[in-house]
């Protein structure tokens, strides 16, 4: 007798799916096909057009021949996720092993081997905030796991620790411009009056531009007459 995907399986000559004791392989396979069948789309919407193979659609004794009883702590995962459930494409994964193999896992080349940032932090023994961090700044292949650009694509607000942001620094670069004064900008944006004075002079925060329609800059006291960047050209 044939049976469709989702369908309970009726055959208990190979002892796995007494109600009372039903092994995890058993679970697995009529949790797997329950969520492939068409009938369940609606509930199971990740799984939309995901198919289990003729060969464990209708035998559990074929899935088990297959794949063995599940370990404990494991789960059936496909290693290609956007294949089907098929031999040669299933295998008994942890949880953290699954997070590791969604769709939306990012994986990127080094060293001529593909791997997810997660296993490049591990295997080259760098933070994994650190590989997250230069794969968003573009960087790519050995730059990815280079420690000489530890800090080279860092500034403004990716700086650690920073107390301004790129909209903080155009407002007091405005209120520079207007003639006010360090310490009531360091008091009042809470920093240092020594990084307002280098903001000041152009040795912080450069990318940034002062906010439009602040006025015309003007020279301030502090400035050295022939190079003072508060001047107006």
């Amino acid at each position: 007798m044939a049976f469709k995907a989702g369908d309970e399986h009726h055959n208990y000559k190979h002892g796995h799916s007494p109600k009372e004791a039903r092994s995890g392989a058993y679970k697995s396979w009529t949790s797997m096909r329950k969520r492939c069948n068409p009938v369940n789309a609606e509930a199971y919407p990740a799984y939309a057009g995901v198919t289990v193979c003729a060969r464990w659609a209708t035998s559990f004794e074929a899935f088990l021949e297959d794949m063995g009883d599940r370990p404990a702590g494991c789960s059936i995962d496909r290693i290609d996720p956007r294949g089907n459930y098929e031999p040669g494409n299933c295998r008994w994964a942890s949880t953290k092993e699954q997070a590791l193999n969604r769709r939306n896992t990012t994986m990127t080349e080094v060293r001529g081997e593909l791997l997810c940032l997660h296993d490049i932090s591990i295997k080259y023994e760098i933070p994994n905030t650190t590989v997250v961090r230069r794969y968003e700044q573009g960087l790519r292949g050995e730059e990815l796991i280079s420690r000489k650009n530890r800090n080279a694509l860092r500034k403004g607000s990716a700086q650690a620790n920073a107390k301004l942001n790129e909209a903080l620094v155009a407002e007091m670069k405005a209120a520079i411009a207007r003639g006010e004064r360090n310490v009531d900008l360091a008091r009042k944006y809470g920093v240092s009056g020594a990084v307002v004075s280098e903001i000041r002079h152009g040795k912080l925060w450069v990318h940034v531009e002062p906010v439009s329609n602040a006025g015309p800059l003007i020279k301030c006291p502090s400035c050295d007459p022939e190079a003072c960047p508060c001047v107006a050209a």
